[in-house]
């Protein structure tokens, strides 16, 4: 299928119209061994991340905190300059670990980037001493950060958001795949809603629709016959 959706995009495309194509890397590969490269394109793969491209980005992107050095210190501070020195600890292994993957490393800058949350917890609480407990953490908590955790200025709201997440999290779980794509969300509606849809829309445009009885020459004959005869010529003439 996915050879053949590369053969169609060459087919299809020109220079005056760009597209951006995201993929993992053993399904482009597997794409391009069984059909063709895309036309003029090119390739970045993203790589995992060493600790010290992870502690730049993150302190280049959080917010300043007031100290009495000179040194520019973020809430990322401590914890970095923790790991670098000693990370020994369960947790400490974890969190470099999980510093290595750029995607965990945007989540960890926006939960964070609110300085009324502190990343400290992450070496210090217990829940966090395996990676699969830092992902989760950090996925749980990256719809409120993005969403405002609640404010009020917010055009959307955060219980909102979590659940027509969920709701499609486990429409995909139920449909056995985890490929979500808009042109497909209407095999979420039920069978029979779907082959009712028609007759429905239908019936309520039956409501809708103004009857004969409502024209303007249908209410002219029921009032008198000069005012029939001219809504006739009216009519008549258009």
């Amino acid at each position: 299928m996915y050879g053949i959706g590369m053969r169609r995009l060459n087919a299809e495309l020109d220079d005056g119209m760009p597209v951006l194509v995201t993929s993992r890397t053993t399904a482009w590969r597997s794409t391009v061994e069984c059909s063709d490269v895309l036309t003029g394109a090119e390739v970045l793969e993203l790589l995992p991340l060493d600790f010290a491209e992870a502690k730049s980005y993150l302190e280049r992107t959080a917010r300043p905190l007031r100290g009495p050095s000179d040194r520019r210190t973020t809430v990322w501070t401590p914890v970095l300059d923790s790991l670098q020195e000693d990370a020994r600890s369960p947790a400490a292994r974890a969190l470099l670990r999980i510093l290595t993957n750029p995607l965990m490393v945007a989540l960890a800058r926006t939960v964070y980037g609110d300085v009324s949350r502190d990343p400290q917890e992450l070496l210090d609480d217990p829940r966090f001493e395996t990676t699969a407990g830092i992902e989760e953490h950090l996925l749980d908590a990256f719809v409120p950060a993005a969403f405002g955790d609640g404010d009020a200025d917010s055009r959307w709201r955060t219980a909102d958001a979590v659940r027509w997440l969920t709701w499609l999290a486990r429409e995909l779980e139920r449909r056995g795949t985890k490929r979500l794509a808009w042109w497909e969300l209407y095999l979420s509606v039920p069978r029979a809603l779907r082959l009712a849809a028609p007759a429905l829309l239908a019936q309520a445009l039956t409501f809708v629709w103004p009857s004969p009885s409502c024209s303007p020459a249908s209410a002219a004959t029921s009032s008198s016959p000069t005012t029939s005869r001219r809504w006739q010529r009216t009519w008549s003439a258009t």
